[in-house]
């Protein structure tokens, strides 16, 4: 039951990776950004449309240090700014 945040049910919730969507970037296409819910992380991948495969390139946390139990699930890119935002699903930022 997640309808209770509470510790027991962010600790369930982040005992794994829970990957919730690929994000490509509105700008060349080829990045694409996948909120990681269980790991407190958004990973990037490199996407070559060709070969239809992603390349893991590295992750940026979802919130500042010492932070955790966050859980991003969406982004959003901003329709005309280079910036895009991570709604945390279980810190409700």
């Amino acid at each position: 039951n997640h309808s209770q945040n509470d510790a027991d049910a962010q600790a369930e919730r982040q005992a794994d990776p829970h990957s919730h969507a690929v994000v490509l970037d509105p700008y060349c296409g080829r990045i694409a950004l996948v909120p990681d819910l269980g790991m407190d992380l958004i990973r990037q991948f490199r996407y070559d449309p060709e070969a239809g495969k992603l390349e893991a390139m590295g992750s940026i946390k979802s919130g500042p240090d010492g932070r955790k139990a966050l859980g991003p699930r969406y982004i959003e890119f901003h329709p005309s700014m280079p910036v895009c935002y991570v709604v945390n699903e279980l810190s409700s930022e």
